[in-house]
């Protein structure tokens, strides 16, 4: 039994880690090509052209998550739609991981 504590703790451990070491970064200028929002899911995953860049080595970098716990969600929501919609550049500050994917905390549209 103390083993199994002992890996469950360790665990635990590298994934504070992996989550205190985190530093917010720019992600690369990229188009949106799928936005998507499922039933039950409140969370926003943005799939891009090219790669998803992912500076804290997320298990999932297909795409990007738009957490819903974000104030800011709804509007981000807004600008992911207009982006895809004029198909305009968008690039991201990601933080962290969010369900295995980079954590979008800001976004921009690009016009230029």
């Amino acid at each position: 039994m103390k083993t199994v504590n002992a890996i469950r703790l360790s665990g635990v451990l590298v994934l504070m880690a992996s989550v205190v070491n985190a530093t917010p970064d720019d992600t690369p200028r990229t188009k949106i090509k799928i936005v998507e929002v499922g039933w039950s899911d409140p969370n926003i995953r943005l799939f891009v052209e090219g790669n998803v860049y992912n500076p804290d080595g997320c298990s999932n970098p297909n795409s990007y998550i738009i957490d819903a716990s974000l104030p800011s969600r709804d509007a981000m929501l807004s600008l992911a739609l207009t982006a895809y919609s004029l198909n305009q550049d968008v690039n991201f500050i990601v933080d962290g991981c969010s369900f295995g994917s980079p954590r979008i905390i800001t976004m921009r549209i690009r016009k230029d």
